[in-house]
């Protein structure tokens, strides 16, 4: 990645400081940079818990992808929203736990907040990954209500959101609805 995309990333996030809600709108080919700017250069410098919610990638894809890429995944939990509707059963992990499927929006909520509440206050991090896929799976107008619900719980708690987009797969309504419950949305792409 670029070392300007990549300054972009982390300067963006310090500038919105916690209790905020970012989207980063991204081609597909800049996914892992990104994402490895936001957990290594962000969340982990910063000493940040992190709550990884995939709704595009396995949990293990990302567990492996991110150890080749050399990141430390042990202040990461992962909650898995597509491992058991592709596979059946998942693998059981420490650090990941698997929803039934992606439609579940309530269960996410849900399980964000026993997380945080794990954390027993201290300042986190949480990663959507993605928008595009959810989006798939659930309607504009549940989506809408599912990142209002989730995003000013997070924001009132002062903790970091950051949504993932990736940019040729997500459709103008849903964009849309990014611009409407995001503090901020970045093109990176």
């Amino acid at each position: 990645m670029s070392d300007a995309i990549r300054e972009k990333v982390v300067a963006k996030l310090q500038e919105i400081g916690g209790g905020s809600a970012i989207a980063f709108e991204l081609d597909v080919d800049k996914y892992f940079d990104v994402m490895s700017a936001l957990l290594e250069e962000f969340a982990l410098t910063k000493k940040l818990n992190c709550i990884y919610i995939t709704a595009s990638i396995p949990s293990t894809t990302l567990i492996n992808a991110f150890g080749a890429l050399g990141i430390d995944i042990s202040r990461i939990q992962f909650v898995d929203c597509v491992s058991k509707s592709i596979f059946g059963n998942a693998p059981p992990l420490e650090n990941v736990s698997y929803l039934d499927s992606p439609t579940m929006l309530e269960n996410v909520i849900l399980k964000v907040e026993y997380l945080l509440k794990k954390y027993q206050g201290k300042e986190a991090v949480i990663f959507i990954d993605s928008v595009s896929a959810l989006a798939v799976y659930n309607d504009t107008g549940m989506l809408t209500e599912f990142f209002q619900i989730l995003l000013n719980s997070l924001r009132s708690k002062g903790n970091y959101a950051i949504m993932i987009a990736i940019a040729n797969q997500i459709k103008p309504d849903v964009r849309e609805m990014l611009a409407l419950v995001s503090d901020e949305v970045v093109n990176l792409s």
